[in-house]
């Protein structure tokens, strides 16, 4: 300190001045010893939620999730990472945006957040275990101070189940057609119970499709499945619809199909969906037949990219909505989206029971 002010000494200056650029140099050199980095950083309150898909999970799933980092404010951060090491017994899928990883331990380098700036990550986990899950991360900046340390880590838990017993078969039961409503190419599947036993729900993994079933429910070992939703007693049978990305028709045959008994589906809303979108809340839709008999047709505007999830109840004040699957990804800034019934929903849409929908933004 005292030689930066002998040189601001140094040049030939009546006593009077030199007393006058001391007292100045000294004033704020004091202010920067006493605030420490104000002049180029200020605090800024960084927080991390974490977002789970609503479905079950069984074991080799692959189980999405999204972390949503924030800065709120006031100042900017820089040096931003998010650490986040990986459930016991679980397999990395996939991730984004680029990270580093240490044994099991994923660091997400985000840079700069300014204040109100929104980051997104997205990770994909395989769990090898039939066993209870908690997945967590955590955010923090070594260049800024956070004021409030409680929102800088998420968790959430997740039980992991095993296929239970069941005499299920699967066969196809109608030949391909083409959809020109929604641009799919579709076929029935019969689900039928052989056994002695009710099964409460089931899946149905699809083999040698990959990206092709476009109503996925999810991924389980790398192909694709659907899910019935409801109980389905001894000796009968469920119809449920496969809908295709594909341009053209192509060989699919029976041994492609494996159904799986699985606990009742839970399909309940997640409490995190938010709010409906805009000028598209609740409201009933005209059960009239759109291209499938008894389907009901929803139009509403969207983003092209982003992700909704529809839910539904056949009461007015939506009382225990029901979660329709798979969720829907926008093709453009109109969607149209059908309730053909399973596995989109748990039965068909009739005339004599009124169904109401909303749609949700996904976060």
């Amino acid at each position: 300190m005292n030689n930066s002010i002998t040189a601001m000494k140094s040049p030939k200056l009546p006593a009077k001045n030199c007393r006058v650029i001391t007292l100045f140099v000294s004033l704020f050199a004091g202010v920067l010893l006493q605030f420490p980095g104000s002049a180029t950083a200020q605090s800024s309150d960084l927080a991390i939620a974490i977002y789970n898909a609503p479905l079950d999970v069984y074991v080799n799933d692959y189980m999405p999730y999204t972390m949503y980092v924030t800065n709120l404010g006031p100042g900017s951060a820089t040096n931003v990472i998010v650490t986040h090491t990986l459930a016991f017994g679980s397999f990395l899928i996939d991730a984004s945006p680029a990270y580093t990883v240490t044994n099991t331990t994923l660091y997400f380098n985000l840079g700069t957040l300014t204040n109100s700036a929104v980051r997104k990550i997205v990770v994909r986990a395989r769990p090898n275990y039939a066993i209870s899950y908690t997945v967590s991360a955590s955010v923090n900046s070594a260049s800024n101070s956070d004021p409030n340390s409680a929102n800088n880590s998420a968790s959430f838990s997740v039980n992991v189940m095993n296929y239970l017993a069941g005499s299920l078969t699967t066969s196809l039961v109608s030949t391909q057609y083409y959809d020109a409503q929604v641009g799919y190419v579709e076929q029935w599947i019969q689900l039928s119970n052989s056994g002695s036993s009710p099964v409460a729900s089931a899946r149905i993994v699809v083999s040698g499709l990959t990206n092709w079933l476009a109503n996925a429910a999810g991924t389980n070992n790398g192909n694709p499945f659907i899910v019935y939703g409801s109980i389905l007693n001894p000796g009968k049978s469920a119809n449920l619809l496969l809908q295709y990305a594909a341009g053209n028709f192509f060989t699919f045959n029976n041994s492609q199909l494996q159904a799986n008994a699985t606990s009742l589906a839970n399909l309940t809303p997640p409490a995190n969906l938010g709010t409906p979108v805009a000028n598209f809340g609740l409201f009933q839709i005209p059960l009239t037949s759109s291209v499938l008999p008894g389907s009901v047709l929803i139009e509403f505007a969207s983003v092209a990219g982003q992700n909704y999830t529809v839910v539904y109840s056949d009461n007015p004040q939506m009382a225990n909505p029901v979660l329709a699957l798979p969720s829907h990804t926008a093709p453009a800034n109109y969607t149209f989206w059908q309730d053909y019934g399973p596995p989109a929903t748990v039965s068909f849409p009739t005339n004599s029971t009124p169904r109401y929908y909303r749609v949700y933004l996904n976060p």
